[in-house]
C-alpha cells in the first residue's frame, strides 16, 4: 500500500498522492491562491473608490444645501419687513432635506468625527432657528405681540450669526473636495 502512495522512481522524481507528480499540483494551487488574493485586493480597491465617491457626493450635497441657506439668510436677516410682506415671502425656514437624507442613508459614515461634529453643531442651530421661525409665525398669526416680538428679536439677532457660521463651515478645506 505504501508503495502505491509514495512511489519514487529514479527517472520520475518524488511523487505525492496516487502517483501524481508535484509539478502537476503546484501550478493550479498557486494560480488559485493568487487568483483569490487578486480578487480580494481588487474588491477592496473598488469598495474604497465607491466609498470615496459617495463621500464626495455627500459633501457636495450638504455644501449646496448650506449655500442655499446662506442665500435665504441674506434675504431674510433684519426682519424689519416681515410685517409688511405676505407670509410666503416673510419667513423662510431653512431646508434640511440633504442632511436628513444623509442621515437616513448612512452616507455620513464616510466623514471623519471632526467633520461630523461641525455638521452636527450647525444643523442643531439650524433646527433651533427653524423652530423659532415656526413659533414666530404662530405668534404672528395669533397676534400675540409679546411673544412675537421676542421671537422676532431672537431671529434678528441669530440670523447674522448663523449666516456667519454657515459661511465659515462652507469655506473649510474638507467642504471643498
Amino acid at each position: 500500500m505504501n508503495d502505491f502512495i509514495f512511489n519514487v522512481l529514479p527517472s520520475q522524481g518524488a511523487t505525492i498522492l496516487f502517483g501524481q507528480p508535484w509539478d502537476a499540483f503546484l501550478p493550479p494551487l498557486a494560480g488559485s491562491f493568487l487568483g483569490v488574493l487578486l480578487g480580494i485586493i481588487t474588491n477592496f480597491g473598488v469598495i474604497r473608490l465607491k466609498n470615496h465617491k459617495e463621500k464626495i457626493f455627500t459633501i457636495r450635497l450638504l455644501e449646496k444645501e448650506l449655500m442655499n441657506m446662506i442665500q435665504i439668510l441674506d434675504n431674510n436677516t433684519d426682519g424689519s419687513h416681515w410685517g409688511s410682506v405676505p407670509h410666503e415671502q416673510r419667513a423662510l425656514q431653512l431646508q434640511t432635506d440633504g442632511w436628513i437624507s444623509s442621515l437616513n442613508t448612512g452616507t455620513l459614515r464616510f466623514l471623519t468625527l471632526d467633520e461630523l461634529d461641525s455638521l452636527n453643531k450647525i444643523y442643531y442651530k439650524i433646527k433651533k432657528y427653524n423652530n423659532t421661525m415656526i413659533e414666530y409665525e404662530y405668534y404672528f398669526r395669533t397676534r400675540n405681540i409679546n411673544d412675537e416680538g421676542r421671537a422676532r428679536d431672537w431671529l434678528i439677532h441669530e440670523s447674522p450669526r448663523l449666516k456667519s457660521e454657515l459661511k465659515d463651515l462652507t469655506t473649510q478645506k474638507w467642504m471643498n473636495p
